[in-house]
């Protein structure tokens, strides 16, 4: 009888360490999965899209890009130039020749194109014309904003923390018919302390995105 009670006490032992333990592996789950999502808040959520996924760009050998200029502009003219760069660099990434900016600013302000709602797909058209152009590229930042929330975890005490959502439309019209060609939207959120700076960087990896999702065009031979 001293035996079995030996035993059952072992075994009653026993259970409850592999209870523990069990509880233990779950709560370093949790702990896992709420680390790893607060990670992923804080390096960008990024939703892409493009229209057509594919075309024909080997006409295209030579483009120009214009930023969308209106009114009520949300970001600075630095971080304009910055994201109009990094989608420049996309397109020689994939082989695609790139007009340079002295010249496409110089033309669209002696023909006064921009106004106050932007550059249509006619002044895109027009323009194109006069750089000699086949197509051109319309970047135009659609979000540029930040809001407070809830400090992820592991963050610093009594530090604020901000959502920034950002967003970037790029669309390719055709200079000869006037017609969008192709178009590609990025979105992007993330979770920072300094939202000016998320902001100005979320952006500039939002152009990056949205260069990857169009064509490789074949090099010439």
């Amino acid at each position: 009888m001293k035996w079995n009670g030996r035993m059952g006490g072992l075994v009653c032992a026993a259970s409850v360490v592999t209870i523990l333990l069990s509880g233990c592996a779950e709560l370093q789950k949790t702990l896992d999965t709420m680390s790893q999502n607060a990670a992923e808040k804080e390096k960008g959520a990024f939703t892409c899209d493009a229209r057509p996924k594919t075309f024909d760009a080997s006409p295209f050998a030579k483009v120009a890009v214009i930023d969308q200029r209106a009114r009520q502009r949300i970001v600075t003219e630095e971080n304009q130039r910055q994201i109009e760069d990094e989608f420049v660099a996309g397109l020689l990434d994939k082989n695609y020749g790139v007009a340079s900016r002295s010249d496409v600013e110089s033309i669209a302000s002696e023909q006064r194109f921009q106004n106050d709602s932007g550059m249509t797909d006619s002044d895109a058209s027009r323009l194109g014309k006069m750089l000699n152009v086949p197509a051109i590229f319309i970047v135009s930042v659609t979000e540029s904003r930040a809001s407070p929330t809830k400090a992820p975890m592991f963050s610093e005490p009594n530090q604020r923390y901000y959502e920034v959502s950002t967003g970037l439309s790029v669309r390719m019209v055709s200079v000869e018919k006037g017609q969008v060609l192709w178009l590609g939207r990025c979105t992007a959120k993330k979770v920072s302390a300094e939202p000016e700076n998320a902001k100005a960087n979320l952006l500039t990896d939002v152009a990056k995105a949205v260069a990857a999702n169009l064509p490789n065009r074949e090099p010439a031979k």
